[in-house]
């Protein structure tokens, strides 16, 4: 009975021997990596890569919208004379024709060092909007904004003219401020003039 009850207990821890061992060796990391410390290299090349996507979609943006093109649209007949009034009263001829401009004069304003240039002006009631912008040098996009901030149309070009809607005036209901945001897409960004004016009819 003694002897029986010995080979039962020395079977027994034997056996809980090879158990807690095999659950040592379980416990390891089986995967690579899953344990290991973060590498800075990686997680500044991850950063690096985060921002110039970032970067790269700012870039895109500023192009958004219908392409803008003088040869296909009202400005077919366009032909740049080199001074920035002329050229936006020639675009005001074909494109405006039967609204009246909002601005006094066009608004003539030097890009910041982001190449973006804002226009406000006020809107008292109900009216249709277009807008047109001409630029020094650059392709450029052309953005008409509500109270809110919300655009109300964009329109992109590779030349250095641009009219905000292509197709066409945008109507709008609310009265407020508005605004005409111009972005240039392509060197030179700051120091680059640009002129805008926009024009309404009223609503029916």
């Amino acid at each position: 009975m003694g002897r029986t009850l010995g080979r039962v207990f020395g079977w027994f821890v034997g056996w809980f021997w090879l158990g807690c061992n095999g659950c040592n060796h379980a416990s390891k990391p089986s995967a690579a990596g899953c344990c290991d410390q973060p590498d800075p290299a990686r997680g500044a090349d991850t950063g690096s890569e985060r921002r110039s996507a970032v970067e790269g979609g700012a870039a895109s943006a500023s192009l958004a919208g219908p392409r803008f093109r003088k040869e296909e649209g009202c400005a077919r007949d366009f032909k740049s004379s080199g001074a920035a009034l002329e050229d936006v009263a020639s675009l005001e001829r074909l494109c405006a024709q039967g609204m009246a401009p909002l601005l006094a004069e066009p608004a003539s304003v030097r890009a910041s060092s982001a190449g973006v240039v804002e226009v406000p002006f006020q809107v008292g009631s109900a009216a249709c909007l277009r807008a047109a912008a001409v630029a020094a040098g650059g392709a450029l996009s052309v953005s008409l904004v509500d109270p809110r901030g919300a655009p109300l149309a964009n329109a992109s070009s590779i030349e250095a003219i641009g009219v905000v809607p292509v197709d066409g005036p945008v109507c709008v209901r609310e009265p407020g401020a508005y605004r005409t945001v111009v972005r240039i897409s392509s060197p030179p960004a700051e120091a680059t003039n640009v002129t805008v004016q926009v024009w309404q009819a009223s609503r029916d």
